[in-house]
């Protein structure tokens, strides 16, 4: 299921932030409706846009690269991150779960420093996050540069807790690991990580992702060691950032990408997959 949208022109040389367009969710909800996004790479109107959108959703997680290794100012966007747009997204009181990216060497200290129990869950943290209708999900987030090793101690024991509080709090589990296990990547690209063999041995129900920004219809949702696993894929030069609503409860996963046509006129178009 899905759908193009022309949601109105842009002016040249503007940004334009958009609300997204799906249906509200208030403090009555009974389900759990997460926004997944990845490669923000200091794209400021994208950060406007998360905090803008956070109260239409239970759970904000965005799957690594937060920063660009290619731009100049690496100080300038952990600050922009630490003094302005992480205090503007918990004051919306929705809870937020980030992994580190290849892009996020310079920030890794901090974004493990930010896990706060019951509402941020940062780099490197496993936590029962309790959704505004009482929904619970458990929440794991990958170190990036702790990918590459199968024994890496600290990933054993991320895994290892999701697992165990899968089991006892009968919840579902949804996992950020910023590249994509094999099955979800471009063909011909061969991965260098665990996220496979990890799934096979411990279980998850989702997996969110990002790294190759040609994720997308169809390769945006794919099933793989019995998780359902998420690459929204990005443009970075795009008005909104793509990004995928997951619904716990409907069992759905909904791509949404926006982009504007050589007019300059603004399209939204939503993919929907059906996840039993």
């Amino acid at each position: 299921m899905g759908g193009i949208f022309f949601l109105g022109r842009v002016g040249a040389g503007k940004v334009c932030h958009l609300a997204h367009l799906g249906a509200s969710i208030n403090g009555a909800s009974t389900f759990v409706k997460i926004l997944l996004t990845a490669d923000l790479h200091s794209q400021r109107h994208f950060y406007d846009w998360v905090v803008l959108n956070a109260s239409r959703y239970d759970l904000v997680a965005v799957a690594g690269d937060l920063l660009d290794i290619f731009a100049r100012d690496q100080g300038g966007q952990i600050d922009f991150l630490r003094s302005t747009w992480f205090p503007a997204m918990t004051a919306t009181g929705v809870p937020l779960a980030i992994s580190s990216g290849n892009h996020d060497g310079s920030a890794i200290v901090w974004l493990s420093h930010i896990d706060r129990p019951g509402s941020v869950v940062g780099d490197g943290s496993t936590q029962l996050i309790t959704a505004r209708s009482g929904e619970r999900l458990i929440v794991t987030t990958c170190p990036y540069y702790r990918s590459f090793r199968q024994d890496d101690p600290v990933m054993i024991d991320l895994w290892e807790k999701g697992a165990a509080l899968r089991d006892s709090e009968k919840a579902p589990w949804l996992v950020l690991h910023h590249e994509p296990p094999a099955g979800l990547i471009p063909p011909g690209t061969i991965t260098m990580h665990w996220l496979n063999l990890r799934l096979r041995e411990y279980g998850a129900d989702f997996v969110s992702c990002g790294h190759f920004h040609e994720g997308g219809e169809p390769i945006f949702a794919q099933k793989v060691e019995n998780a359902w696993c998420f690459n929204a894929g990005q443009q970075i030069y795009a008005p909104v950032p793509n990004h995928i609503i997951l619904n716990t409860a409907e069992r759905t996963a909904t791509r949404v990408d926006i982009t504007s046509t050589p007019d300059l006129l603004l399209v939204e178009e939503q993919t929907e997959i059906n996840l039993d």
